[in-house]
């Protein structure tokens, strides 16, 4: 599970990237951010942790 902090990083990097799609956003973090967040989840585990 991540951390708040580690959601709210996560959430600024994908909109400072410019990536607009949760799939592509997930598929990116997951290769290039694994050893940073290594508690990051599947795609079906994402949208649970972001409330707008």
């Amino acid at each position: 599970m991540l951390t708040d902090v580690e959601l709210l990083c996560l959430v600024v990097a994908q909109q400072m990237l410019g990536i607009a799609s949760d799939r592509k956003w997930i598929r990116y973090a997951r290769s290039h951010l694994i050893s940073m967040f290594p508690n990051l989840p599947q795609q079906s585990g994402v949208k649970s942790l972001v409330v707008v």
